[in-house]
């Protein structure tokens, strides 16, 4: 509410003008987008004040960025006020033969002299500025800036610059799943497994153990742990997003991607909350069917994005039941715990998983059955019956004619 140029302060109105000292920081710039290619731009600054002019590339200046990080302070002494005083911040883009504008906004020196809130703000809030080209209204990004006023000495400046990133450990647990597809229609079942990390570090992802011929429902209490860089800076495409793929693992030829689903893992906020209060946070979903109350356990839709209706919308190939957890890496420390289900196996316990393939010498039929499938088995016994009555027929039928041909031959003799 401090910037709003409205509410005009009355107590500056019908006074001689006096000089005043501006001071304006910008920070960064965010989603930036070039007038002219559809490549990233090389943006950098320009301050007009007045007939004053900064030109600002060689400190500023940012290669193939949409979200520049600039962190530059400027002074501006002896502004008369009130007068007409306005600050015009450019960013250009550098190319090839003449750079380019790509937009400029505006600071009303002087109508924020005479602005009641924003006079009467001790300390002046960040301000999110829009920028737009010359004679257009269209906005193609923003800055991230802050202004200041004094009247006689100026305060002093406060340092700027980037938030220096720590280290925090994402800690992922895959409890199960349910709905998968079958990717072998013959025996309706999957061996199936999950494989799964930071969408932007692929060559750092993780897999589950395999619940060999799975169906209805995978069982896994698998944990994945990730090492973290907080905060996410605007460049690192995907490193806030967690990928989880389920599988169909083949023995003799390549594997089958059954589905996957990209996760936002800022999801209510769980990587600022991490960073901003250095503690463990929990990404967490209301059950409207219960009552409005939280879990951790989030179930997660899978989609292949060759498998679609006639509309052309993705169908769901599965769910997987997760978790997910984020602490600053001296937290991670204390509180230990191995992957998978290996010791230290706490927070949480992950008991080992059920309804997974087993032998039993006592029952080596329910063995068969689980490794072709119900309805192979059920087939296969329809078969070996069909089979038991073709021969016994065959035996009686045997029996019965050489019975007769013993008795034809008897009457002769």
């Amino acid at each position: 509410r401090c910037v709003q140029e409205t509410g005009i302060n009355a107590e500056y109105m019908g006074k001689k003008s006096k000089k005043y000292n501006g001071r304006l920081y910008i920070m960064r710039g965010i989603k930036i987008l070039p007038l002219t290619t559809s490549d990233p731009p090389d943006p950098y600054l320009i301050i007009k004040h007045g007939k004053n002019e900064i030109n600002d590339q060689e400190k500023t200046q940012q290669r193939g960025t949409i979200d520049p990080e600039f962190y530059q302070r400027y002074e501006f002494l002896n502004m008369k006020l009130p007068g007409s005083n306005t600050l015009r911040i450019e960013v250009w883009n550098e190319v090839f033969g003449s750079d380019e504008l790509i937009g400029a906004t505006e600071i009303d020196v002087e109508n924020r002299y005479f602005n009641r809130r924003w006079s009467q703000c001790y300390f002046k809030p960040i301000e999110y500025r829009s920028l737009r080209p010359e004679f257009s209204t269209v906005t193609v990004g923003r800055l991230e800036m802050l202004f200041e006023l004094f009247e006689g000495k100026p305060q002093k400046p406060f340092e700027i610059g980037p938030q220096k990133q720590q280290e925090f450990e994402l800690r992922v647990i895959v409890w199960e799943t349910k709905e998968v597809a079958y990717k072998d229609e013959a025996e309706r079942c999957n061996d199936l497994f999950a494989r799964g990390g930071i969408r932007a570090k692929s060559d750092s992802f993780q897999e589950t153990d395999t619940h060999w011929r799975c169906r209805a429902k995978g069982s896994f209490n698998w944990r994945w742990k990730f090492r973290i860089n907080l905060p996410v800076k605007p460049d690192d495409f995907g490193m806030d997003e967690f990928m989880v793929q389920l599988w169909d693992r083949d023995v003799a030829a390549s594997n089958d991607m059954i589905g996957e689903v990209k996760i936002d893992l800022n999801s209510h906020k769980i990587l600022q909350k991490a960073f901003k209060r250095q503690v463990a946070v929990k990404m967490k979903k209301l059950i409207k069917e219960k009552d409005n109350s939280e879990t951790d356990k989030i179930w997660f839709d899978c989609y292949h994005p060759e498998i679609v209706d006639a509309e052309g919308k993705q169908i769901s190939q599965g769910k997987v039941l997760m978790s997910f957890e984020i602490m600053p890496l001296e937290e991670a420390e204390k509180i230990q715990n191995g992957s998978g289900r290996d010791a230290p196996n706490n927070y949480p316990i992950l008991p080992e998983p059920t309804g997974r393939l087993s032998f039993d010498i006592t029952n080596p039929c329910a063995f068969l059955r689980d490794i072709i499938g119900p309805d192979l088995y059920r087939k296969m016994w329809m078969i070996i019956c069909c089979i038991i009555c073709m021969v016994v027929s065959f035996y009686l039928g045997f029996i019965v004619v050489s019975q007769y041909f013993a008795i034809k031959i008897a009457t002769i003799i």
